[in-house]
């Protein structure tokens, strides 16, 4: 995908955009809502546009004899222009080894507690819509109801939202944490400035893969995997706003969680939801009934309770309850053994049945009594341990990072003809885990187009200026000599040469206009123009760079000190000034439509009158995006006028358009990209 590319102009819009996004990159981090480590997620495009243009305006009257003079310089046009790019961020791609071992026999223990104990993961998804204020407060503050029966358990909790835009994960809280309570306090009351169209589904897989994070899933090997849907709507809001997408369905979120534990075993989802199969009036503070939610609750094995709940402790109790009874029943064992070497001791009485093994997970059919000593004795993998381990994509070497049993490490060589990391000797460890980018997709051309003055092309990188790029004006092209790393902020400054402006605003009254005279200010030459509506236009032959121009014509009307200033101007703007007797106070004159009244201001009789104003150029409800050759359908729209998102607007032929806006409006535009 190409930078994105920020645009200043010396108009009214900024323009932000992808010039490649009709490449349908679903793949990436930021496409799924993500966008690499610890980063937010990142609009496809973007257009800021001021609906009213405001110019200011300035004239002089010769009362004596009726004359509105005017003088304004002509346009140079030659325009400092600057372009800011983002350099893409690739995303961070994680794989994880299993080093083998031959022939190896292998003994754990374990001790049933009162109290679970084991690895338990949970990850909560919190809706951050403009309704969940008090639904979020009334979470955060329930931490020990949530960890009731699960206190001795090595927990750990984590935090995302229903806006992908959100990121990946808002918190991370560890059993340990002096401040556990604040932690998750914090981390559940998320706000309520979040996307209205949740999508706590999406979501879900997203924390849980930990995409976004530096170091990859935060889950651990082996741990208990519980998924927390915390909202007050379905999924995609009324369970069907998303579109037909793969996360539009609870399938993307049990399909996940099964290909990394055994879903219905240890791994579940709950919710605090308004379920399907509660009334309305007995939830009514809910939005839509949660039947997507519900269905992943009730095909992982999970409970629920009502998000309309004033207290939400006796649920996270039970939830609590249900952990603890997953703890007691089931030992995830740190290797996978072979079937047929398990055996199972209970208080050192080899057990002949009432258990089962999945995968490395071995669960009780009925808990062992407190107090048990569980001993397992097994076999597993005869792979010799290796030191050369492949990796799927070819690596952006200085991206790497390699980590054994979670623990960084430097001790390894990267050969990338054979995309691998060796070893000197085989690292003994369990899990090797490669973190990085891959190789390319750095982009080191960027497009400022073909009329730019070569000379006086600058470009600088995370704004340090470097020299290491070329301009070719044939192709527009600046070419870097090194792409800039990644998400890299890189901008290019340069003259342009424009088309010469040959019209400029006059403010005489339309009867008037006729009579309007135009000169070289220095030379007093009479310059020959024609008027078009409240416009005097040059011929091209007639146009200097900066020449100053001397405009004439008759104040209208047969009052003098009644000034007609051809539009409507800005009430508050107008500054008026006699050459002899100074400023004259706004309560003294008075402004109807385009007309001023001076006749109160007691000018001296042969004073000259000084006028500055403003006044609306334009006032625009159509807007043109710009080229957008791309398949509108994999792309969602969010509009807002003055801060608030709109729905009031269409958009025809690359153009955005309102049936009206208020004067003064500030339009922001954002295009994200959806997953199909």
């Amino acid at each position: 995908m190409n930078p994105l590319s920020r645009v200043y102009y010396s108009g009214d819009a900024t323009a932000e955009y992808n010039s490649d996004l009709n490449q349908g990159d679903d793949h990436t981090a930021a496409d799924r809502g993500e966008e690499g480590p610890g980063l937010p997620a990142v609009a496809a495009a973007s257009w800021s546009f001021q609906a009213t243009t405001v110019a200011p305006g300035s004239l002089a009257l010769d009362v004596t004899n009726g004359q509105i003079r005017q003088r304004f310089q002509m346009e140079n046009n030659v325009v400092a222009t600057r372009l800011d790019f983002n350099q893409v961020n690739r995303p961070v791609v994680t794989e994880a080894f299993r080093q083998g071992s031959e022939q190896e026999f292998k003994t754990e223990s374990f001790a049933q507690s009162a109290s679970a104990s084991g690895l338990l993961d949970v990850l909560v998804v919190i809706d951050t819509s403009g309704s969940m204020k008090e639904e979020q407060s009334n979470l955060s503050t329930k931490l020990m109801p949530l960890l009731s029966y699960v206190k001795d358990a090595d927990w750990k909790i984590g935090v995302v939202t229903t806006d992908p835009n959100a990121g990946c994960l808002r918190g991370l809280i560890r059993k340990g944490d002096r401040n556990a309570e604040q932690l998750f306090a914090n981390a559940v009351n998320a706000g309520i400035q979040g996307s209205g169209n949740e999508r706590g589904i999406l979501q879900a897989v997203n924390g849980l893969k930990g995409e976004c994070n530096q170091n990859g899933s935060w889950l651990r090997t082996n741990s208990t995997v519980a998924v927390l849907i915390v909202s007050d709507e379905d999924n995609c809001s009324a369970g069907q706003d998303c579109g037909n997408v793969p996360w539009a369905r609870a399938d993307y979120l049990v399909n996940y969680m099964n290909s990394i534990r055994k879903v219905g075993v240890n791994a579940r989802t709950y919710g605090l939801v308004w379920h399907p199969t509660v009334t309305q009036s007995a939830c009514n503070t809910a939005f839509h009934k949660a039947s997507i939610y519900a269905d992943a609750i009730f095909r992982t094995g999970g409970s629920w309770g009502s998000i309309c709940e004033s207290d939400y402790s006796n649920t996270l109790q039970a939830i609590s309850y249900d952990l603890s009874v997953i703890l007691k029943t089931q030992f995830a064992l740190q290797y996978e053994p072979y079937a047929s070497s398990l055996k199972v001791y209970v208080n050192n009485q080899l057990q002949k049945s009432g258990y089962r093994l999945t995968g490395n997970v071995l669960e009780f059919t009925s808990a062992p009594a407190e107090g048990s000593s569980i001993r397992v004795e097994y076999e597993f993998t005869n792979e010799p341990p290796k030191n050369e381990f492949f990796l799927a994509n070819q690596v952006d070497g200085s991206t790497l990072q390699v980590y054994l049993d979670g623990a960084p490490t430097s001790a390894f060589t990267y050969d990338a003809g054979a995309r691998s990391i060796r070893f000197n000797d085989a690292p003994m460890v369990y899990e090797i885990k490669a973190v990085y980018r891959k190789e390319g997709e750095l982009k080191s051309d960027f497009q400022i187009g073909n009329n730019a003055n070569p000379s006086s092309v600058r470009v600088s990188v995370d704004g340090k200026a470097t020299t290491g790029f070329s301009y070719s004006s044939s192709t527009g092209l600046v070419r870097m000599t090194k792409a800039p790393a990644d998400s890299a902020a890189v901008s290019i400054s340069f003259d342009q040469t424009l088309t010469p402006k040959l019209s400029y605003p006059i403010y005489a009254a339309t009867d008037v206009r006729n009579e309007v005279r135009v000169y070289d200010a220095k030379t007093t030459r009479a310059i020959p123009v024609r008027i078009e509506n409240d416009q005097v236009v040059f011929q091209s032959r007639d146009y200097r760079a900066l020449r100053e121009i001397l405009v004439v014509y008759p104040a209208a009307g047969s009052d003098a000190l009644k000034v007609d200033l051809g539009r409507a101007v800005l009430e508050d703007s107008i500054v008026v000034k006699g050459e002899k007797s100074g400023a004259c106070a706004p309560a003294l004159f008075t402004v109807n439509g385009s007309e001023v009244d001076l006749k109160s201001c007691k000018f001296q009789a042969n004073e000259g009158i000084l006028i500055d104003f403003s006044y609306a150029a334009a006032h625009n409800h159509i807007f043109d995006l710009g080229s957008l050759d791309m398949d509108l359908s994999q792309y969602s729209w969010k509009v807002a006028v003055n801060g608030v998102e709109t729905k009031d607007y269409s958009i025809t032929d690359n153009q955005l358009i309102f049936p009206d806006l208020p004067m003064h409006s500030k339009v922001d535009v954002s295009l994200f990209k959806v997953t199909h």
